[in-house]
């Protein structure tokens, strides 16, 4: 029987506007998305590229992304929150033709084993890239890029207090490498942090995006767990950070991918698809795309 999700405000790192004036020079995708040449574009935006941390990938460089975040903070780059909440980031972009906005919850959701049934994965995973994230997250001691998560809700309370939180003043904006726009807004008054908390743990959780560096951080609290002589359970890797949109958010489009299912699909799974998509008939997958 699955339980609902810890889903809860923190104390974060935040860049320092005093040193970083143009937030969006800034900011970047995931590990995952980044070329080699858009690396090169993105660093050379900013000395303070998160960048620089987000692509380590070898022991080497692992250890001096997390030499670079530390100095970061000794040198008032980046600055600790001084009290835990939740942050709204509003994105402005355009969308074949038309202009999206999409608001993004960022929080920090308890780890749990997918069998829980409290936050639902779509993928299966690979060694290598858990390996690295894993590494990286131990070195830093902080996740680095957000999973992306998806709420149903069904009640539509929890969209009814971010339409309140998107009224907040903003406390940093920027437009990306992408020239999409970016607002980041606090919340973190008691009663609207408490609203937000019930409003999320009302039901489970998909996610999106980010499946490796969930089970990485579930393999990070596993290690640190072993390590530890008592355990409370609200330790910091008892926790990942996620960015959570909701299923009727207007600006959140899903594209096509391509998925191969290792298990039966429900007899009428077709059927269902074609009252939404355009379906088509490749054959057997020897005979079919294979990209």
């Amino acid at each position: 029987m699955s339980t609902m999700p810890d889903l809860q405000p923190f104390a974060g790192l935040r860049y320092n506007p005093a040193r970083v004036s143009d937030w969006g020079s800034v900011l970047a995708p995931p590990y995952d998305v980044i070329s080699d040449a858009q690396r090169r574009n993105l660093i050379a935006r900013s000395p303070y590229q998160i960048t620089r941390v987000e692509t380590a990938g070898t022991d080497t460089e692992i250890a001096e992304a997390a030499a670079l975040l530390r100095n970061w903070r000794d040198d008032g780059v980046l600055e600790r929150e001084p009290r835990p909440a939740y942050y709204l980031l509003e994105q402005r972009f355009d969308h074949e033709g038309r202009g999206r906005t999409r608001h993004c919850l960022f929080l920090r959701a308890r780890l749990v084993p997918w069998e829980a049934g409290e936050i639902i994965p779509h993928e299966w995973t690979m060694a290598g890239p858990k390996k690295i994230r894993t590494a990286l997250r131990r070195a830093t001691q902080m996740d680095i890029s957000p999973l992306f998560a998806l709420a149903q809700d069904s009640d539509r309370g929890l969209g009814a207090l971010l339409d309140e939180a998107s009224q907040l003043e903003p406390v940093a904006s920027g437009s990306d490498h992408s020239g999409d726009h970016q607002v980041l807004r606090i919340v973190d008054q008691p009663d609207a942090v408490e609203a937000l908390r019930a409003a999320l743990a009302r039901e489970p959780v998909y996610i999106a995006d980010g499946h490796h560096r969930y089970e990485s951080a579930l393999a990070d609290r596993d290690r640190a767990t072993a390590k530890a002589s008592s355990w409370s359970g609200d330790e910091p890797e008892n926790f990942v950070l996620m960015g959570l949109v909701r299923a009727a958010d207007p600006g959140l489009i899903v594209g096509p991918t391509h998925r191969l299912l290792h298990v039966d699909p429900p007899p009428d799974a077709v059927a269902v698809t074609r009252e939404r998509f355009d379906v088509r008939d490749v054959g057997p997958v020897s005979d079919g795309p294979t990209r």
